[in-house]
Formats: C-alpha cells, sequence, structure tokens
C-alpha cells in the first residue's frame, strides 16, 4: 500500500500534463503486476491456451481420478473418454477416494472451477475440480480438465495483441483485469501455433465488462468472430494440438509428416489427427463434400466469379490463386435456416479457412444476411494470407443457400 501512496504523492508534484499522462501509463502498469499477485484466487477460477511448460507442474500421462456423486458423472466420464481418444493421457477410475496421492477428484461442491491450472504442487495431494454448478456441464467439465493438464486462456497469450484489442482496461471488471494479463513467455508456450478464436479457453466478448462497451474485440472480423469467442461447447481442434505438443511427442517414436497442421495421432501412430477441412492418412485431402455439390476446385483470376451453394449439403471448396498472389472473398447472400450462438465450424453456415494455419477454425458464418435480415454485407470482404482459401457450406434444409464472389489480387 505505501507504493501507491508514495507514487500519488509524486504524481501531485508534477504540473507538465503530457508527463503527468506519462506518469499515469507508469503507475497503472505497477499497479498491474501488484494487482496480479493481489487477485491471484480470481487467477484460477477462469480460463487459463498457451500451456503451462514449468516441468515441475507436468502430469504424467496415465492419472487416476475419483468421482463423488454426482448426476453428472456419465459427462464426466465422457469428457475424461473424449480428452483421452484425442490425446495420449489415459485416465483411470477409483472407487476411493484420492488420499496421499496425485490425480483429480471431481468435487460434488456448488461451483464451477479447479484449484490450479496445473498439477497439485504437493505430489501427495490431488487436483480437485468442483462441477456442482456447471454451466453446459459437457463443454465446461472438458474446458476445466483441460486448464488442470495446464491449458491457458487464448486470450492470455504473449502475442495477442495481433489478434484482438483490449480496450480501456476502465471498462473491465476486477476479475477482468488479473483474467487478461498476458502470460509468461519463459514459462508457458504457444508453440508458433496460430491464434484461436474458437478455442473453449477464450473468454467472450461479454465476459468481465462492467458496462454496455465491449472491453475486448478481435482485430479483423470482429462481426463474425464475436459470435465464435467464449465458446463452451466443446474443445477445438488446436486445444487437442496444444495439449499433444506438450505431453504425447514422445508416444510414436517414429514420427510422419501431417500436412494442413494436423498432428500424429499418439494412440495410432501411422495416422494423422485432421483439422476440419481435411482427411487422409497424412491430412493431404480436401474432405469430401456431399455427392450433389458439382465442381469443388476453383482457379482465381484478376476476374469476379461467383460460388454459389444451396440446400441440405455439406460441400468443401477450395480456390487457389497464383502464387505470390491472394484471394479475396466477398460476401453475398447468405440464408441460415438454424442460426446458431456461438458459431461453430460444425454448425449450419459457411466457414472460411483464409490463414497460412489450417489448424484453427476458420472465420464462421451462422447468421443468415441480405434476404433474410435487412443488413447487407455484400461490400464485406475477406482476403486470404497465402494464395489458398477453403470455403466450408453447409446447409440443413432446401432454402440453406450461400454466395460468394471470389477474385485474384
Amino acid at each position: 500500500m505505501h507504493i501507491f501512496v508514495f507514487l500519488l504523492v509524486l504524481l501531485s508534484l508534477v504540473s507538465n500534463v503530457s508527463l503527468q499522462n506519462n506518469f499515469l501509463i507508469f503507475f497503472f502498469k505497477v499497479y498491474s503486476s501488484i494487482a496480479i499477485k493481489s487477485f491471484s484466487e480470481f487467477d484460477h477460477l477462469k480460463s487459463k491456451r498457451s500451456i503451462d511448460t514449468n516441468v515441475s507442474n507436468e502430469w504424467d500421462t496415465t492419472i487416476d481420478y475419483y468421482i463423488k456423486y454426482h448426476p453428472w458423472t456419465d459427462v464426466i466420464e465422457r469428457s475424461l473418454k473424449d480428452i483421452s481418444d484425442n490425446s495420449c493421457f489415459k485416465f483411470n477410475k477409483k472407487t476411493n477416494p484420492l488420499t496421499n496421492t496425485y490425480g483429480i477428484i471431481f468435487d460434488d461442491g456448488y461451483d464451477c472451477k479447479y484449484d490450479y491450472n496445473h498439477r497439485n504442487p504437493n505430489p501427495n495431494k490431488p487436483n480437485v475440480i468442483y462441477v456442482g454448478n456447471c454451466y453446459e456441464p459437457y463443454g465446461a467439465i472438458r474446458k476445466l480438465i483441460l486448464n488442470v493438464l495446464g491449458l491457458r486462456g487464448e486470450h492470455k497469450r504473449y502475442d495477442r495483441d495481433q489478434y484482438i484489442n483490449t480496450y480501456n482496461y476502465e471498462r473491465m471488471s476486477e476479475q477482468g483485469r488479473v483474467e487478461f494479463q498476458y502470460d509468461d513467455n519463459k514459462t508457458t508456450e504457444t508453440y508458433g501455433f496460430g491464434y484461436d478464436f474458437s478455442s473453449i479457453t477464450h473468454a467472450g466478448v461479454n465476459d468481465y465488462k462492467k458496462g454496455s462497451a465491449l472491453s475486448f474485440d478481435a482485430q479483423k472480423y470482429s462481426e463474425y468472430y464475436r459470435d465464435t469467442m467464449g465458446q463452451r461447447l466443446r474443445p477445438s481442434f488446436s486445444d487437442y494440438k496444444t495439449i499433444n505438443k506438450r505431453y504425447c511427442e514422445s508416444a510414436c517414436p517414429e514420427k510422419i509428416g501431417c500436412q494442413f497442421n494436423g498432428y500424429q495421432n499418439p494412440k495410432k501412430c501411422d495416422e494423422c489427427k485432421c483439422p476440419s477441412g481435411f482427411e487422409g492418412k497424412d491430412c493431404g485431402l480436401l474432405a469430401r463434400s456431399s455427392h450433389d455439390c458439382g465442381n469443388v476446385r476453383f482457379t482465381a483470376t484478376p476476374t469476379e466469379q461467383t460460388l454459389e451453394a444451396r440446400g441440405s449439403k455439406s460441400c468443401w471448396y477450395k480456390i487457389v490463386a497464383s502464387q505470390g498472389k491472394r484471394v479475396m472473398i466477398k460476401l453475398g447472400v447468405i440464408i441460415i435456416t438454424e442460426q446458431k450462438s456461438p458459431c461453430l465450424e460444425e454448425h449450419e453456415g459457411v466457414q472460411i479457412k483464409y490463414r497460412t494455419d489450417r489448424g484453427p477454425a476458420g472465420l464462421c458464418i451462422c447468421k443468415s444476411n441480405g434476404v433474410a435480415l435487412t443488413t447487407n454485407y455484400n461490400d464485406y470482404t475477406i482476403q486470404s494470407e497465402d494464395n489458398t482459401v477453403f470455403i466450408h457450406f453447409k446447409g440443413i434444409l432446401q432454402d440453406s443457400r450461400a454466395v460468394l464472389y471470389y477474385r485474384e489480387i
């Protein structure tokens, strides 16, 4: 407390307005660095996605667990199976409480949180996950398990300023100011994986704000990424890929190459786990489309061309421009019959994978425009980061429709 009194007294002695402004910035940085220690109790209650790489916090890949009586026992076990199926972890159920050993206890306490976002620092004590008050329990419980395994909030990444804008911290609750502290790049790692707006660990734009104004937003295409950030339905492909990079590198002694940012399946080492849009043992094939999608491969030229899909079907399209060029996509009419929020890649709508890292979900559009809404997005454009774009159209009913325009730039 004494340091704050000292700084405030010093500020009162500064008469120059410019110096005062610079001093206030310095003061806030000092306050933030100390506040994170003062509010550490908040830090482990919310999403923690880079991943903790501190060796002392490392888990074994075989973990015992115990479930106190709870109506969501089946949800917990399905969550553990899902994580096991997508990683090298094995979870062993115990019928008696865990004592004097490490592992995970699922407690029925009236909350939805965890005690540590890494292995319990006491090797003779288990971690505790409280699941008594989890909204959307299937996604929430999987998120809590991944947090305990070390996965941290995507919005906390030390490179997050390239992807999201965090506005004046005055718009944030005290908990939000702590939650948006940067991860330490000395004790966490992103492995160079692309930023994932669809990570189950990412904060939502309405989280932590004090008033009606947003406290953060996506830098690009925010109108659509707002519908994806903060989803708590299921872990993303990149969430699992990060866990595998941290813990499962030794599961397959013989390495294979995975295309389009897939990762080697630690449970079946001769094949890869593939992100949406790709399939095959090495993820080198474009995902299969419905039989009535027609041609799904196109070449972009400087002349604008039209891509239209309609009906109940799933179509994966690949659009390629010349080397060194980019693809410009312009949205036309989009009609969605089952509009979803949060908007994920498996929902009805359009997904545009415009980034060079194909692992994270693309830009997902699950809302109608044009005919169905008064807003017209005909001037809304998306530019690829390289010379290739992958587009997914998923329609549920015959009225489902998407019209896109593309050209080389």
